[in-house]
C-alpha cells in the first residue's frame, strides 16, 4: 500500500513540474520572460533622479568654480 502512495506522489509531482515548465517556456510567456530578464539591468526611477541631481550639482559646482576664478582662466590663456 505504501508503494502505491509513493508512486502516486511521484507521478503527481512529476506532472506538476512538467506543467510548470511547459507554462514557463510557452510562447505566450515569451514577452514577459524577456522583460523579466532585463530587470537586473533596469535602474529604478529614484536612482535615475538621484543621478540627475548629482549631475546637476556637479554642473553647478563647475559653474561656480569658473565664476570664482576668472583670473586663473585668463592666466592660463596667456601662457
Amino acid at each position: 500500500m505504501m508503494a502505491w502512495i509513493n508512486a502516486l506522489a511521484t507521478v503527481v509531482s512529476m506532472a506538476t513540474f512538467l506543467g510548470i515548465a511547459a507554462w514557463a517556456w510557452s510562447a505566450r510567456r515569451r514577452p514577459a520572460n524577456r522583460e523579466s530578464a532585463m530587470l537586473p539591468f533596469a535602474l529604478p526611477e529614484e536612482f535615475e533622479a538621484a543621478d540627475r541631481g548629482a549631475q546637476q550639482e556637479q554642473l553647478d559646482m563647475d559653474t561656480q568654480d569658473r565664476a570664482a576664478t576668472p583670473s586663473l582662466q585668463a592666466g592660463r590663456a596667456t601662457r
